[in-house]
């Protein structure tokens, strides 16, 4: 039923279905604001909007009342439709069906709305493909899950780490597997531009018991190495490996101070705990920064700070801290959803010395644009499932490419329904895009 739905989403059905009944918005999300003007009619009624997040619930949003989804059961029937104004388009879709409530539209899926507004001319220099091979001038990367397991809770984690979760986990890939998958990796690297490997997902790679070998295997297949990482586990054996092999690190900490850190990584039940994991991890990038100079490697070596209103005085510094080290700082700072902001703008930061600088980029959505390349990096799962992206692990239904156990990584990369799905995308063709593509987060900016 959710797929059927999803699939009459646009501005034209949906003005035909709401036949002033109440409009009930699902999410606060920011691409409503844009969009709010050309979606309603005059007359149009909107009682209030429901939100999953408890932090909002009982505030307002635009002058509406947020209440928990809970509040449309005193609705009455027939008399109200629901607009999700959020990219969580199929849990809410579930949500939604799972408490009788089948008459809703997706906003991010009104395509007959964001075309006619001209999507692609956002970005004029952007040309439509006519190759045979869309891999023409797209760099990609392979993403290789090689475990599902974390020592950390942060909870700005992309891969939603959560205590739950953790009790299904499967654990590592075996060795071998993943050594007869970087063989497939190298062979696809002169087909297509393959800068190289990403170790991380859905857990810290550097927990996999054999994570220096897989390290020192894959530059030795002429594949360059990249790893995000929590960074606890960042020493020894592991750290020599990476640095050897020139990989690029990036570690995410938030935080130089107990207070900061226990609040975005603190995954330790007490505050002793979390000043002892976050001295581990400080001393394990300032012991990593002194054995690349004496390892004379070219590793780049970087730390990731997510800035917010709460903790941006807490930023200088952070800044100065690891600048001080030669570690480059790269900063993703949250916005309130008000807030003008530019799409994809990068700051340059200093403190008032002007010492130290951080790259800061806007994290985020405010239209609807054509945000590729997509396809970069790609996935293999921990099963060997090839997925076009990193973001369709968690919103199914995702489209599974093949599975590099039953056939080659090249087949799967070059089948025709591959290279379909790859220009869909390249040419905006709603029609033949994959149902997440059209609800990507990264269409919308």
């Amino acid at each position: 039923m959710i797929s059927d739905t999803l699939k009459k989403s646009s501005l034209q059905n949906f003005k035909a279905a709401k036949n002033g009944k109440r409009v009930v918005l699902f999410g606060a999300g920011e691409h409503w604001v844009d969009c709010r003007a050309d979606v309603l009619d005059e007359g149009d009624r909107i009682p209030y909007v429901v939100d999953n997040d408890p932090g909002i619930q009982g505030g307002k949003w635009h002058g509406l009342d947020i209440h928990a989804p809970g509040k449309l059961g005193e609705e009455e029937a027939g008399g109200f439709i629901v607009l999700i104004t959020h990219g969580h388009v199929f849990e809410c879709a579930a949500q939604l069906e799972g408490m009788g409530i089948f008459d809703y539209f997706a906003l991010y899926l009104f395509h007959d709305y964001f075309i006619s507004r001209g999507i692609v001319q956002h970005f004029p220099g952007r040309k439509v493909k006519h190759f045979q091979n869309p891999y023409v001038g797209r760099k990609l990367e392979a993403n290789l899950n090689i475990i599902d397991i974390c020592n950390l809770r942060c909870k700005m984690c992309s891969s939603r780490v959560t205590d739950e979760r953790q009790k299904n986990a499967k654990g590592e890939v075996p060795y071998e597997k993943i050594l007869s998958i970087l063989d497939q990796v190298a062979k696809v690297r002169d087909k297509v531009d393959l800068r190289g490997v990403l170790y991380t997902a859905n857990g810290e790679s550097l927990l996999h018991s054999r994570f220096a070998d897989i390290v020192r295997e894959t530059k030795e297949r002429n594949l360059n190495v990249r790893t995000i990482t929590n960074g606890v586990l960042l020493k020894a054996d592991i750290a020599v490996a990476l640095l050897k092999a020139d990989a690029e690190i990036s570690i995410s900490i938030t935080g130089i101070i107990p207070e900061v850190y226990k609040d975005f990584q603190g995954y330790a039940p007490t505050m002793e705990r979390t000043t002892s994991i976050l001295d581990t991890v400080v001393k394990n990038v300032t012991e990593l920064t002194k054995l690349k100079a004496e390892l004379h490697s070219n590793a780049p070596i970087s730390v990731l700070y997510l800035v917010t209103k709460e903790n941006a005085g807490h930023f200088v510094d952070y800044l100065s801290f690891f600048t001080g080290l030669g570690v480059d700082v790269n900063t993703a700072i949250l916005v309130d959803r008000d807030e003008e902001v530019l799409p994809d703008t990068q700051y340059v930061y200093k403190d008032a010395t002007g010492e130290g600088y951080g790259k800061l980029w806007v994290q985020k959505k405010s239209g609807y644009f054509n945000s590729l390349p997509c396809f970069f990096p790609f996935i293999i799962t921990m099963d060997g499932d090839v997925n076009p992206c990193c973001h369709g692990r968690w919103q199914p239904p995702f489209p599974i490419l093949g599975n590099v156990h039953e056939s080659s990584l090249f087949e799967i990369l070059f089948s025709e329904s591959t290279l379909n799905m790859i220009r869909a995308i390249d040419t905006l063709d709603i029609n033949k895009m994959p149902e997440l593509c059209k609800v990507c987060k990264h269409l919308m900016a």
